[in-house]
């Protein structure tokens, strides 16, 4: 037989009290959510991603990129696509989603989107260092932004500020895609997500493409060529000119064409005399001048077997740099007043024609400088 024990009358019951500890965190948790609504300052979600952090810290690193790699496998191939393809990355920040599109057989399609987990600010572009926005604008991304050790798994910089950006004075650096939740100026996308953004941009800048903005810079009319032991890749100018410096002739190649091979053609016209530096000396050339009655004034070099230059020879030399000097007045202003060291366009036809233009310009230069300098003063 059991009984239940009644209250005794007249005697009242204890109140259970919060413990004080308690109290105190809450009214911190309460001022930290007032502070952060009025500042914006994401202080809950730094504190969440901390403690995210914390509780992932004796997982592997495998588990995440192991979950990512399985997904976007499938996603390939639903889509039909394979890693190392252009890629393209488009961010919309009222929606919150990130777009990743691969260039497949029939163009660009898109691979996935994704869901942006944090952006801080508001609608509209960055302006200057430390305001907390999210950049807005077009971006590209190189091999040397990437940041495989990210404190957030992964991360990619966006190359804020652009020339557009810098030319109206914004401000800022280290924006980034990246992993977690948190965000002050970047774009969150969680773990996972940014482990399969990141694959994706990674492979495509190991397979030749340059940028991830959806552009290709690989030329696959450029060539190479080596200089002074330097590489370059892209396109060369030959020029004659005439004693003044104004150029009479060009013809645009690649890279790898030397420059020997055309100065016949370009000098095809000339009747009195060609002057021309050491890489165009040999004995054929000389002769065939001579032939034509054109003197060569071509630098002369030494001959196999021959230890030093003749005294004629090196007084021939004088002479004709003196003579050749005129050729490196528009070639120097081609590229320091124009810009021009390196081409800007791809293909040849397209660079051809630039520097033609390039050309006619420093000849309208060249001529104006010279009748000054021949106007009585």
């Amino acid at each position: 037989m059991s009984e239940e024990l009644e209250p005794a009358q007249g005697k009242r019951r204890k109140r259970r009290l919060i413990p004080i500890p308690v109290r105190i965190l809450a009214v911190f948790a309460l001022l930290f959510f007032i502070v952060s609504t009025i500042t914006g300052v994401p202080v809950f979600e730094e504190f969440r991603e901390r403690a995210r952090r914390v509780v992932e810290r004796n997982l592997p690193v495998e588990t995440t990129a192991a979950v990512a790699r399985r997904k976007l496998d499938g996603r390939l191939t639903a889509a039909n696509l394979s890693l190392g393809s252009e890629t393209f990355v488009r961010i919309f920040k009222q929606e919150a989603v990130l777009e990743v599109w691969m260039k497949g057989a029939e163009g660009f399609r898109r691979l996935h989107t994704y869901p942006i987990c944090k952006h801080s600010g508001f609608l509209g572009p960055k302006l200057k260092e430390g305001d907390k926005q999210a950049p807005e604008g077009f971006y590209a991304v190189t091999a040397k932004q990437l940041n495989p050790g990210s404190r957030h798994y992964r991360a990619f910089n966006l190359g804020f500020p652009n020339e557009y950006d810098r030319a109206h004075g914004r401000t800022g650096s280290a924006l980034m895609v990246h992993g977690g939740c948190s965000s002050v100026g970047c774009y969150a996308m969680t773990d996972l997500g940014v482990a399969e953004i990141y694959r994706v941009v990674e492979k495509a800048l190991a397979r030749g493409q340059k940028k991830a903005d959806g552009s290709r810079t690989r030329d696959d009319d450029a060539t190479f060529t080596k200089k002074h032991g330097q590489k370059y890749h892209g396109y060369k100018l030959h020029a004659a000119t005439d004693r003044q410096g104004l150029i009479t002739d060009l013809r645009v190649t690649t890279a790898k064409v030397h420059d020997s091979r055309l100065i016949d053609e370009l000098t095809e016209r000339e009747t009195r005399l060609v002057a021309a530096d050491s890489a165009y000396a040999s004995k054929e050339r000389r002769a065939a001048l001579w032939a034509r009655g054109v003197v060569p004034a071509i630098i002369y070099k030494r001959s196999r077997g021959q230890a030093e230059l003749y005294d004629s020879q090196i007084k021939l030399n004088k002479l004709f740099a003196s003579i050749r000097a005129a050729v490196e007045h528009p070639f120097a202003m081609i590229k320091r007043d124009m810009g021009l060291r390196r081409c800007r366009y791809r293909g040849l036809d397209r660079n051809e024609q630039h520097f033609t233009l390039a050309a006619i310009a420093a000849n309208i230069k060249r001529s104006c400088h010279l009748r000054e300098r021949a106007s009585p003063t």
